[in-house]
Parts: structure tokens; C-alpha cells; sequence
């Protein structure tokens, strides 16, 4: 929070919120960005500029999906999408700074996209199969393998295989067998 305004975060985007002067109107607001830089100002009766929050930002932004919207007349949110999901110390360099080690920064699973969930259960659950020495999950897939060649024509896998190759060899010493002379 500093005196112009006061802000907070996710790991994607900065939300800061400005108040204006009540019933200022959206023609108003002159806002540029840059993904580095940014100018938010009023333009009061005269015409002239009024610089509301204005300087090089605390990281770095999709600047082509930053928006704003002006509530009630009152108050500016602007919403900006970080480049980097990183926490910021403060919004426009130089502004006051947050101690970023002492944000919360664990994500829950839901945060994440469909795919990486799927990932991160995947890795949970071979962890928890590991520690209880049971098979993981590639184990699992690559015995369902096995088991489905097994019932195939022909499998080298298969039972019928096994026992015909069994049946055709003879069990001894591992030597040569030897013939009588007479």
C-alpha cells in the first residue's frame, strides 16, 4: 500500500486499485504500458495531465492484456498479467516494497492446468505406491502389457508358448551327453 494506491497479487497478475476524484468519468483516464513502464494520469478541466501512478514497474507484463476499469466513479482497478509468475515487491519501482520470502506461495493442485494436475496426481500416487512397495504406475501399465500379450496368438508370453518350450528341453548338469563305447 503507499499513498496513491494500494495493491495485491497472484503468481499471474497484479490488481492495483487507484482512487479518483468522485465522479470522474472513463474519458477522463489516459493509461499507457509498456511491458516494463507504465502511465496512468487524468486529464482534469484544463486539459491537463495529472499523473495518478506512473514509472517502471516492479516485473514484467503482458502489456497488450493489461486493462483497467473505473468502479463507481471512484476508483481505477487495473489489472495487470505478469510475464513471469514471480511475486513482486512493488508495483512501480521506487514505491514502497513488500518482503516477498514472507509470501504464502504454496499453489493448491486446482491452480494448475488439467494437464499438470494430471502430472502432479501421477507423481503423488507413484510416491505413495513406493512407500507402501507396491508397484508405481508405469509398473502397473507395463504389467497390463504383459498380461493383455500373454492371451495373443503366438505370444512368446503366453502359457502355451512356455510350456511347449519347456517340454523340448532336457534338464541335467549342463554338460554334453555322453554316449557308451563298447
Amino acid at each position: 500500500m503507499t499513498d496513491r494506491y494500494y495493491w495485491t497479487q497472484t503468481l499471474h497478475e497484479v490488481t492495483v486499485y487507484i482512487a479518483v476524484p468522485c465522479g470522474t468519468r472513463g474519458k477522463e483516464v489516459k493509461f499507457d504500458i509498456q511491458s516494463k513502464s507504465m502511465s496512468l494520469s487524468l486529464i482534469d478541466s484544463g486539459g491537463t495531465l495529472v499523473p495518478l501512478v506512473c514509472g517502471d514497474l516492479g516485473g514484467t507484463t503482458k502489456h497488450r492484456e493489461a486493462m483497467w476499469a473505473l468502479e463507481d466513479r471512484e476508483v481505477i482497478v487495473l489489472t495487470l498479467e505478469k510475464v513471469v509468475e514471480t511475486w513482486w515487491k512493488s508495483v512501480i519501482k521506487g514505491d514502497a516494497e513488500i518482503d516477498t520470502t514472507k509470501v504464502d506461495s504454496t499453489r493448491q493442485v486446482s491452480d494448475y492446468d488439467s494437464e499438470t494436475q494430471a502430472q502432479i496426481r501421477k507423481i503423488m500416487f507413484d510416491q505413495r505406491q513406493k512407500a507402501r512397495g507396491l508397484p508405481t504406475s508405469e509398473e502397473l501399465e507395463t504389467n497390463d502389457i504383459m498380461e493383455k500379450a500373454k492371451h495373443l496368438p503366438g505370444s512368446p508370453f503366453s502359457q502355451e508358448f512356455l510350456n511347449s518350450s519347456q517340454s523340448g528341453m532336457s534338464v541335467g548338469s549342463g554338460s554334453a551327453p555322453q554316449t557308451k563305447s563298447s
